[in-house]
Order: C-alpha cells, then sequence, then structure tokens
C-alpha cells in the first residue's frame, strides 16, 4: 500500500457533554507549510493550544481550518419560556400558592435560574473525544484521496520511463549523427578556408582533428543524464511507498528531474530527441502539479 496521503479532506467528531453535544470539524486543503485556523467555542473552558497541539501532532501539511463548538438541543420557544419561568412559579408556590402570578418580579428570573457550574476536566474530555474522531477521519480521507494520488504518480512516471527509453535508444545513433555532421562541416570548412590551424606541413593532421571531434562529440553524450534520470525515477517509486510525509522531498526530486531533462534537450542536437525532450517536460509538469497535493 502506497504511504501517499493527500493534503484535502473533511473530518466530523462528536461527543456528549451532559445534555449538550460537543461537536468539531476539520477541513484541509493545499498549503506549503501547516497553517492552522481554529476557532473554539467561549463556553468550553480550553486554551487554544489543547486544538492547535493536537492537530500538529497528527498533520505535517495542509491548510486546516476548523472547529469546535458545544451545541444544545434544540428546544420550542414555548418550551423555552416554560423552562424559563418554571423557577419564578415554584417561588410563588411556595410564598403564596393561591396568587395571581408575580408578573412584577419577570425581571428577576434570569437570577433565579440556577446555572450549572462548568468542569473544565469534562470540557476537555468531550472536546478531546470530538476532536480525535474529527483527526481520524480527516486522516482516513487523506489517505484515500492519497491512494488515488498514487496511482496518477505511478502512471505518469511510467510515462516518464517509457518516454526516458526512447531517447535512450535513439541517443548513440544520434551521437554518431553529429560526429559525421561534425566531420562533414570541419570538411566543407577546409575545404573553403583551408584552416592553417589543423595543418602540420601542408597536411591535415587527423590525430587533431579527431580529438577536436571526439571533444564535441563528448558535450553531446547525454547518458549520464540519462542515468541520474532513471536513478531520480527509482528514488520517486520508492519515496511514494514511505509511510512519513513525503511532499517536499518529492517536490525537491521533481527540480532534479527538470534540470536533467532541461540538459538532455541543451545537450542534444537530435530531431527526435528534441521531441521527446518537449513530451518529457510536459509530462514531468502534470507529475510537478500533482505533487502539490501531497503532504
Amino acid at each position: 500500500m502506497s504511504g501517499i496521503r493527500s493534503m484535502t479532506g473533511f473530518g466530523r467528531g462528536e461527543a456528549k457533554l451532559g445534555d449538550a453535544l460537543v461537536v468539531a470539524e476539520l477541513r484541509s486543503v493545499n498549503h506549503r507549510h501547516l497553517e492552522l485556523r481554529l476557532q473554539l467555542d467561549r463556553e468550553l473552558e480550553l486554551p487554544p493550544s489543547f486544538f492547535e497541539d493536537r492537530v500538529r501532532a497528527t498533520l505535517r501539511r495542509g491548510r486546516v481550518t476548523g472547529s469546535v463548538e458545544l451545541r444544545r438541543p434544540t428546544t420550542s420557544p414555548k418550551d423555552e419560556l416554560r423552562e424559563r419561568l418554571a423557577p419564578l412559579i415554584a417561588l410563588r408556590d411556595e410564598l403564596d400558592p393561591s396568587g395571581p402570578f408575580p408578573w412584577a418580579a419577570l425581571p428577576l428570573v434570569g437570577q433565579l435560574v440556577q446555572k450549572t457550574p462548568r468542569d473544565p476536566a469534562a470540557d476537555e474530555r468531550a472536546a478531546a473525544e470530538a476532536l480525535e474522531a474529527a483527526l481520524a477521519q480527516l486522516a482516513e480521507m487523506r489517505r484515500f484521496e492519497g491512494e488515488r494520488l498514487a496511482e496518477e504518480l505511478h502512471a505518469l512516471l511510467k510515462r516518464l520511463k517509457v518516454e526516458l527509453e526512447g531517447v535512450k535508444a535513439r541517443s548513440p545513433e544520434a551521437v554518431e549523427a553529429a560526429q559525421l555532421k561534425l566531420k562533414e562541416r570541419v570538411a566543407e570548412l577546409l575545404e573553403k578556408t583551408g584552416a592553417e590551424s589543423l595543418r602540420r606541413d601542408g597536411r591535415l593532421d587527423a590525430e587533431r582533428l579527431e580529438l577536436e571531434l571526439a571533444i564535441l562529440a563528448e558535450r553531446a553524450d547525454i547518458r549520464e543524464e540519462i542515468a541520474r534520470l532513471e536513478a531520480h525515477f527509482e528514488q520517486f517509486a520508492a519515496l511514494m511507498e514511505r509511510d512519513d510525509p513525503v511532499g517536499r522531498r518529492l517536490d525537491f526530486l521533481i527540480q532534479e528531474m527538470g534540470r536533467e531533462i532541461n540538459t538532455i534537450g541543451s545537450k542534444s542536437a537530435d530531431v527526435l530527441i528534441a521531441r521527446a525532450v518537449v513530451e518529457m517536460k510536459a509530462t514531468l509538469e502534470q507529475l510537478r502539479e500533482q505533487i502539490q497535493n501531497i503532504a
């Protein structure tokens, strides 16, 4: 199974807290680093670090937005009014059971309602449970999206390998063609100008000419670039199997591949290789775009 993880996903978790519900929601999208924008319900007595520490312990990259809020059961306006007036009615029944409803005391209703003191430990336990559930769901979605990404990356990498094989197969013929073309050009120049610097005792210095041609041919040799690209492909495939975050390393490897492909394009004057280089650059760009989604 691939270790690739996407940076996009959503997670939701909840936990009971008395008659209320603590709900945590997290969303993540692509970002170069880990950026958190988190909101805590003010009614929950929790420090911001409570949220951030847990997210940072699980995620490495992505812009993560989320919230932890306390949701109480919804009641109808009539039921809510009954609940608020109940203490006042109870007080009337205690002091004057047969008396009228004490409308004058209505402003005191808020003072008669007994507020249950908050339990910070209970808040933390419920919030932690909801947040951990949201993180687990988010991680699972990122893993699932990562598997789809891995399939696309493997397909693009395979295409790059096929394109490089074409360049590799064409390379010897391209070098030979370049040498022949150089010899023809030199012969043409010698015929036109005499090129005294390449003559000895009035005769063409064949050894000097061969040396010059060999140097020029070596400059057009792309075997080292091909070998380095093949090594990069192997490293890329190995990184995709790792279980730790590899997005940044893959991004760096893409840059190295781009340098080798550009060098091949600049060193070889062969038309077929030039076309293959264009195709490789296009495939590499698609690979680069997909890498931006990886954690």
